[in-house]
């Protein structure tokens, strides 16, 4: 079971890398989040309070039609996105209409969490809505300078950098804390620091170490 999942904040090059692996490894399955039209266009028009739900019926969809099958095919499934994007981006949402994090501290450029505990209730409401068919990911987390990132991704002139430092905040704490509740568990995680240097060859060797049983 090879299930990759590429994730990060806006412009860190995941969509990139994924159209560059296309053309190496065209026998693969590729999908996104999120994935179906009618979903989307829900998604778009929704109140942001919806867009957890949403979301999370999107990703049932796509495991239930597209994920899961190919996967019992023996391919492997390249995903730009995921559970944890939601887990990430929308705990973020929440925590600002909560005001749970502190300003930016200007000596270490840091985002500081006020209260970690309710961060952590909002993580589980938005893993407990989550469909349970979901294959434990090998995550290939691209976590480059946030603020180069930002000036590369089509969205730097609707969220702020302050907005995509919390979110590397919650993305950090998800995947480098071994939280019990977390669903689905990650099955590997490599961290890459640098993507602007790193290519689609980069990303196939990286696959290949970790997962020993693709043919």
């Amino acid at each position: 079971m090879t299930y990759i999942v590429l994730e990060g904040t806006d412009g860190q090059g995941k969509t990139t890398l994924i159209n560059n692996l296309k053309r190496l490894k065209p026998d693969w399955k590729y999908v996104h989040e999120p994935w179906s039209s009618i979903y989307i266009d829900k998604i778009t028009k929704a109140n942001y309070e919806d867009v957890s739900y949403l979301f999370a019926r999107d990703r049932e969809l796509l495991i239930r039609t597209e994920v899961i099958d190919a996967i019992r095919m023996g391919k492997v499934v390249i995903s730009d996105r995921s559970v944890f994007s939601s887990y990430a981006y929308q705990t973020v949402y929440q925590m600002d209409k909560e005001y749970l994090f502190n300003t930016i501290h200007e000596c270490e450029n840091k985002i500081i969490c006020n209260n970690e505990n309710r961060m952590i209730e909002i993580i589980k409401d938005i893993v407990g809505i989550q469909p349970r068919s979901i294959p434990e990911p090998h995550i290939i987390y691209l976590c480059g300078n946030v603020e180069q990132a930002l000036k590369r991704s089509s969205d730097n002139e609707i969220i702020s950098l302050q907005r995509i430092k919390k979110i590397e905040y919650v993305y950090n704490y998800i995947l480098f804390n071994d939280l019990p509740f977390l669903f689905p568990k990650i099955k590997h995680l490599t961290t890459i620091s640098d993507p602007e240097n790193y290519s689609a060859q980069d990303l196939i060797a990286s696959i290949y170490a970790k997962n020993t049983d693709i043919k």
